[in-house]
This record gives C-alpha cells, sequence and structure tokens, in this order.
C-alpha cells in the first residue's frame, strides 16, 4: 500500500511540474509560439530553453533542474506539447519525432571538459565541452574490509 502511495505522489508531483511549465508558456506564449514555428519550419525538434528564463520565473528552479533533470525535462517536455497539441493539433500530427528541450545558459560548475566528470556529476544536467576519445565502464575494487562478530572476541 506504501508503495502505491509513494507512486501517487510521483506521478502528482509530475503532473504539477507539468501543469507550472504549462503555465509558463502561456505566460509567454508569443515567443512561444514563435520559437516552435521557427524550429519546426527548420525540421529541428530541439527547442531552445533558457536557465536564465527559468529563474526569473521561480528563483530556484534552475539550480533544481541542473542537480535534479529526471525529475523535471520529461514533465517540461510533456507540458511542451501539450501545449503545442493546443496551440497548433496540426502541427503535432505533423511530428515525425518527439520534441526534446535543450537546455542551454549559464550551467555554472556543470559546465566541464571530459576531464572534469567524475562521480559525483551522475545523474546531473552537465554541459560538456570537449571531445570525449575513450570511456570505461569499472567495477569498484574492494580496498579495505573489516568484519566483526560480536561473540568470538568475548571470552
Amino acid at each position: 500500500m506504501a508503495a502505491a502511495d509513494a507512486g501517487t505522489a510521483t506521478r502528482e508531483a509530475h503532473d504539477e511540474k507539468v501543469r507550472w511549465f504549462k503555465e509558463f508558456l502561456y505566460n509567454h506564449r508569443q515567443e512561444w509560439e514563435e520559437k516552435l514555428d521557427r524550429k519546426m519550419a527548420e525540421g529541428d525538434m530541439r527547442i531552445p530553453l533558457e536557465l536564465s528564463a527559468l529563474r526569473k520565473e521561480e528563483q530556484g528552479l534552475e539550480k533544481r533542474v541542473l542537480e535534479d533533470p529526471v525529475k523535471y525535462l520529461p514533465a517540461f517536455e510533456e507540458g511542451l506539447l501539450s501545449f503545442l497539441s493546443e496551440t497548433a493539433p496540426k502541427a503535432v500530427k505533423a511530428l515525425s519525432q518527439p520534441l526534446r528541450l535543450d537546455v542551454q545558459g549559464a550551467f555554472g560548475r556543470n559546465h566541464v571538459t571530459p576531464r572534469g566528470m567524475t562521480a559525483a556529476s551522475t545523474g546531473k544536467l552537465m554541459c560538456l565541452e570537449g571531445l570525449v576519445t575513450r570511456c570505461l565502464v569499472t567495477q569498484p575494487k574492494l580496498l579495505y574490509s573489516m568484519h566483526v562478530h560480536k561473540g568470538v572476541l568475548e571470552s
């Protein structure tokens, strides 16, 4: 039962983010309609989203998006598709592939070179500048292990 409650809470949080982003799009409707028309006319399905626009709308949101993009970007993309279906239904039918948000702006410490990528950056939205020539998946190695069994050392 607790798992169902957690799933419901997660879905409600996702839906709230979708509603927030749709409201954000409607607040800047003319700008976003022009942006969508221009990108779709070019055949580009990557729609630019400025981090500074998120910051202006809600303080600290850009940091939360950078720290946990999995919670925000799918909801924002769903809100974008919903906005497009309400404003230009014919354009949605003409889509050959899904719309994606192209996050742009000041990434701060999330702007790194390939050498700067560490395990700490896993799961975060990063701006990677440079060429990745080699990438390996390594197995964690046990360096030191100490096991204590109660009763064995007692006399």
